[in-house]
């Protein structure tokens, strides 16, 4: 058995809402729970126990519910007190995949690197998170055993902040949720019949949907009946606030739509004209995928990690190129949705390889690791 591993849950909510952070630890758990040789354990919020026992399998009796119901509380529990959660259930690996780890404990501490955000873009955070994220990240980093960042340019951007750790950090790519691919399809009304661009993702700023909202009355002289579809939660910390999108509804050039159902966001793949991801900074760039293997064309910024999502199926253009973007939407819009050139990719990646390569990293890690030799004329601890 390769082991008893206890995933740090306490941010998925009573629904399990899947976004972000929240997808990815769903979708490990549940890959983690259909393996054989591992017994998973779950730390989460008491009002999450139902869902983690009806949708994930895991028994009562593997799940370890703490009631604080603030974001804050949660993260001090799992950061200082979680480490005796682990060692009472005799636990070999703590999956953490928010950006804590706890700070002691006998277990391996596995870390999800989604991104650097704490760092690269302080000022998207609310006022607590930014004061005190950057310092217990910092610290949970250089306390981690294994660093599973979700893409190589997740990696790169890790490394320029803690270079020390290249030696723990491995690249473990996301995977794609298949029953977005395998939902059958249900047309959303305010787009049934139009011809429109998608963009998927939340408010946050560095989304940048404020980039196409604002060059959308441009595109719209060129494609009269241009609509811009945005479909996506409200973003975390400080949103970007978008006062000319309620203009563009107002006059019927745009829909915004909030989440949707896996079978409409289907549809909405199939049905775009083409997928505008406008990102300033990604970790993985899950629509850029997304589309994709669905068959949407993609408009991308040439962040690291879109650029690497996309494998050369995308068209990246710079955003200084205003008008770059704008021809290249009315280009899109004009050929719609039945163009021939519209080819799915086939999805080679699913969540069982994801945490099959955790397995594997943690395997790795517990295999000693040489360490150079400290030159004579330094001295040491103590």
């Amino acid at each position: 058995m390769t082991g008893r591993w206890l995933v740090l849950g306490s941010h998925i909510p009573p629904g399990g809402g899947l976004g972000g952070m929240i997808r990815y630890t769903v979708e490990v758990t549940r890959a983690l729970e259909r393996r054989p040789d591992v017994e998973v354990h779950v730390h989460c919020r008491p009002e999450t126990v139902p869902f983690l026992e009806r949708e994930l399998g895991i028994a009562a009796d593997r799940l370890h519910p703490t009631a604080t119901g603030r974001t804050v509380a949660d993260s001090l529990v799992e950061r200082l007190a979680i480490g005796r959660l682990g060692d009472r259930i005799d636990a070999d690996v703590v999956l953490c995949t928010k950006q804590l780890v706890p700070r002691s404990g006998e277990a391996i501490r596995l870390l999800t690197v989604h991104d650097m955000l704490p760092f690269d873009r302080p000022g998207d955070f609310g006022p607590t998170k930014r004061m005190l994220l950057p310092t217990a990240y910092r610290r949970s980093i250089r306390d981690a055993d294994v660093l599973a960042c979700v893409s190589d340019a997740t990696r790169r951007r890790l490394l320029s902040q803690l270079p020390e750790v290249a030696d723990r950090a491995v690249v473990v790519p996301n995977a794609m949720t298949r029953s977005l691919t395998e939902a059958e399809p249900v047309p959303i009304p305010a787009l049934d019949g139009r011809t429109f661009a998608l963009m998927v993702g939340d408010r946050s700023r560095r989304k940048n949907a404020g980039f196409v909202v604002r060059l959308w009355p441009e595109v719209v002289r060129l494609v009269p009946d241009a609509h811009l579809a945005l479909i996506g939660p409200p973003g975390w910390g400080r949103n970007e606030q978008l006062p000319e999108l309620a203009d563009l509804v107002a006059a019927g050039a745009a829909s915004d739509l909030g989440l949707v159902s896996e079978r409409a966001l289907h549809w909405a793949y199939r049905a775009a004209a083409v997928t505008l991801c406008p990102s300033v900074l990604e970790g993985f760039g899950l629509p850029v995928v997304e589309a994709l293997a669905l068959g949407c064309p993609v408009l991308a910024s040439p962040d690291p990690a879109q650029v690497e999502a996309a494998g050369g199926a995308a068209t990246v253009i710079d955003l200084a190129d205003r008008a770059g973007w704008v021809d290249a939407i009315a280009e899109h819009l004009r050929a719609g949705p039945g163009s021939p050139a519209r080819e799915a990719q086939p999805i080679e990646r699913s969540w069982d390889d994801v945490a099959d390569e955790l397995v594997a990293a943690v395997a790795a890690a517990r295999v000693p690791r040489a360490r150079p030799e400290r030159p004579a004329s330094q001295p040491t601890d103590g």
